[in-house]
C-alpha cells in the first residue's frame, strides 16, 4: 500500500489506518479500512468518519521497535547531537520533517531508524511535546 493513512474514529475513538479521503465541503475526513477495500474493483466496503486534525501519512519508516512512524507521531530520538530529542513528525514542503521546538530537520537525514521509539502522537499525548 502506497499512501497508508492513520486517523482516530469519531464514533469510538479506536485509531485504524487505510486510504483517506477528505469531503471538504461538509469538512469531514474519511478513513477507508485497509483489511476491506478492494483495490482491484476500485470499491471500498469498509469506512469510518476520523477526526481530521488527527489524520496522519505513513512515512514509509519504521522506528527500532518495528512500529510505523506516521506524521503527527511523537517520536524519542536516543543519543542524538544533544542528548536525547523529543521530535513530532510533520510534512511540510512535501517533505517528511522532525521538528523539536524551532529546529527542523528532513526525517530522511536521521539514518539511525533503530534509535528512535515512536512515544506518542500529537492527538493524544500533545502534553509530550517539549518535553525531555
Amino acid at each position: 500500500m502506497k499512501h497508508l493513512f492513520r486517523g482516530k474514529r469519531v464514533d469510538n475513538g479506536e485509531w485504524m489506518e487505510g486510504y483517506h479521503i477528505e469531503d471538504i465541503e461538509n469538512n469531514k475526513a474519511y478513513i477507508f479500512d485497509k483489511n476491506y477495500a478492494s483495490i482491484k474493483s476500485g470499491m471500498f466496503s469498509c469506512y469510518y468518519e476520523v477526526i481530521s486534525e488527527s489524520v496522519g501519512m505513513w512515512i514509509q519508516k519504521i522506528d527500532g521497535n518495528k512500529n510505523k512512524i506516521f506524521v503527527g507521531d511523537i517520536c524519542k530520538i536516543y543519543g542524538g547531537d544533544y542528548g536525547d530529542d523529543i521530535v513530532v513528525v510533520v510534512f511540510e514542503n512535501g517533505k517528511f520533517l522532525k521538528k523539536c521546538g524551532s529546529v527542523v530537520i528532513q526525517f530522511s537525514d536521521y539514518y539511525e531508524l533503530n534509535n528512535i521509539e515512536v512515544i506518542g502522537n500529537i492527538t493524544d499525548n500533545p502534553e509530550m511535546v517539549g518535553k525531555k
